[in-house]
C-alpha cells in the first residue's frame, strides 16, 4: 500500500530526526532546544524527498499505462488513509483527556494533540500533491510538486517554534503525537490483514470435498 508505506517513511524520517536532536540536547544541557528542531525539520525533509519520489514513480507508472490504454492501477488506498485521518482525529483528545485525568500539565496533552494535528496535516498535505503528480499528461508539475513541498519545511519550523519557543510545549509530548497515525495505520492494516487471513480461513473450511470420481475408485 504506497500511501501507508510513504506515512510510515515519512514519520520514521520526523522521528529520527526528533530523537538524534533531543538526545544532544539533553546530552549538552541546551535550554533552548535548538537540535531537537533543526533535526526534525531535516527527517521532514528526508521524508518529503521520500514523497516527491513516490509521486515521481506513480506518475511514471501511470503515464506507461496511458501509451498502453489500459486503466491506471495506481496502488493508493485513498478510503484507507482518510480512515486513519479519522481515527486519529478521534483518538488524539481521549488520549489527551486521559492524561489530563492523570494530572500531566496542559504543555503534556496539548503537546500531543499539536503533534497528531501536524502530523495529520502534513500527510495531508502531501497525499494532495502526490495525487496531482499521478495524473497522467502531467508529468511538468512535478517540479511544481517539489516547490510546494518544500515550502511546507519554513511553514512547519514556524509551527514547531511557536510549539517548542513561544507555547513551551512539550517535547516529547509532541513526537508522541506525531507517531499516532502512523501507529493508528499499523493498527488497521494489521486488522485488515488478519481479518482476510481469517476470512480465507473459513472459506478453505467450509468448501466441500467432493467424492471420488468412478476412474479414481476403478484405479485404487
Amino acid at each position: 500500500m504506497e500511501g501507508l508505506n510513504l506515512g510510515f517513511s515519512l514519520a520514521a524520517c520526523i522521528l529520527v530526526g526528533f530523537g538524534i536532536g533531543w538526545f544532544l540536547d539533553s546530552k549538552l544541557g541546551l535550554q533552548t532546544p535548538w537540535f531537537t528542531m533543526i533535526l526534525t525539520l531535516v527527517g521532514l525533509g528526508a521524508g518529503i524527498r521520500e514523497a516527491v519520489a513516490v509521486g515521481d514513480r506513480l506518475n511514471r507508472k501511470s503515464e506507461r499505462d496511458q501509451r498502453r490504454d489500459e486503466e491506471r492501477p495506481i496502488n493508493v488506498d485513498l478510503a484507507f488513509i482518510h480512515r486513519v485521518y479519522r481515527e486519529t482525529a478521534w483518538f488524539a483528545p481521549l488520549i489527551a483527556l486521559c492524561l489530563h485525568w492523570r494530572g500531566y500539565s496542559w504543555t503534556v496533552w496539548g503537546g500531543f494533540i499539536g503533534g497528531a494535528a501536524l502530523a495529520v496535516l502534513t500527510f495531508y498535505a502531501i497525499e494532495r500533491l502526490v495525487m496531482v503528480a499521478t495524473e497522467p499528461g502531467h508529468a511538468d508539475r512535478l517540479t511544481w510538486i517539489k516547490m510546494m513541498n518544500l515550502l511546507l519545511l519554513p511553514f512547519l519550523g514556524v509551527v514547531l517554534y511557536l510549539y517548542i519557543l513561544v507555547l513551551r510545549l512539550n517535547t516529547v509530548a509532541i513526537a508522541g503525537g506525531v507517531t499516532l497515525p502512523m501507529a493508528v495505520g499499523l493498527l488497521k492494516a494489521a486488522g485488515q490483514s488478519w481479518g482476510r487471513w481469517a476470512t480465507d480461513g473459513r472459506r478453505s473450511e467450509e468448501s466441500p470435498v467432493l467424492p471420488d470420481s468412478p476412474s479414481e475408485h476403478r484405479e485404487r
